[in-house]
This record gives structure tokens, sequence and C-alpha cells, in this order.
């Protein structure tokens, strides 16, 4: 897998590097971080209903895990 950055910066990854990134603890732990800062601190109030985005989350972390 080729990525190019907006700098132009090129990264050329296989399959199985790229899974082990989406695996780090830093990655999971930032993608956790964020979900709870959206359903905690509840930004986006006043745009959208709460509701939909919680269970979005919700439903992306599960299939995400398994």
């Amino acid at each position: 897998m080729r990525i190019v950055y907006v700098n132009g910066a090129r990264s050329d990854l296989s399959w199985h590097e790229m899974r082990k990134l989406f695996w780090h603890p830093y990655f999971v732990a930032l993608v956790l971080l964020a979900s709870a800062f959206v359903i905690a601190l509840r930004p986006y109030d006043d745009m959208v209903d709460l509701n939909v985005v919680r269970l979005t989350i919700f439903y992306a972390n599960s299939v995400g895990f398994f």
C-alpha cells in the first residue's frame, strides 16, 4: 500500500505492516479517547442528535474490535 502525504512524502507499507499500525496501543488509545470525548463532553450537541452519534461510535468501535 502506498501512502502519499500532502507534502509529497511517500510511505510504502505491506498490508501486514498496515494492520500492525492499526492495532498499535497508541492508535487504539487515540480512537477510544476521541470516542470518549464525543460521548462525555458532547461538543456537537447543538448540531446533531447525540443519540445517533453515540450509536454510530458504539457500533463502529464494536465492529472494529471484533
